[in-house]
């Protein structure tokens, strides 16, 4: 009975490796929209780095309307061929965009709504709410 529990439970693990091995693949993908390899690999020399940009690949961006009491003229321009709403899931990496210290706005052209790219800051506070509440 210990030898198949033990034998279950490297299972489990070696399938959990794996999984994580796949997500990380695919997230590289993604990344190298926006990253070069030279700048991913040392991105994961500090896994905290990594794990704010695959965390940002779900949770980096969000769409708010214009406000009408501000200029936003001076935010870069982004064409976007469909309409957008708050629901429109967008990646940084659509647009070979990096996450930065600074959260940075977008136009979208014609459509009267502002895409918003978080901060790293505001996605490692994200993650460790997140983290904490697990």
């Amino acid at each position: 009975m210990k030898k198949f529990l033990f034998l279950a439970a490297i299972g489990i693990c070696t399938l959990a490796n794996f999984s994580y091995g796949q997500k990380q693949k695919i997230d590289d993908k993604i990344l190298l929209n926006s990253y070069t390899k030279a700048e991913l690999n040392t991105i994961k020399q500090t896994p905290e780095a990594y794990e704010i940009l695959s965390y940002a690949l779900s949770n980096g961006t969000y769409i708010i309307d214009q406000p009408k009491d501000k200029d936003v003229s001076m935010f870069p321009e982004l064409r976007m061929e469909l309409p957008v709403d708050a629901n429109t899931k967008i990646l940084f990496t659509d647009f070979g965009i990096k996450i930065t210290d600074r959260s940075q706005y977008f136009r979208i052209v014609g459509q009267n709504k502002l895409l918003i790219v978080k901060s790293t800051n505001t996605l490692k506070l994200e993650l460790s709410k997140s983290s904490s509440h697990e």
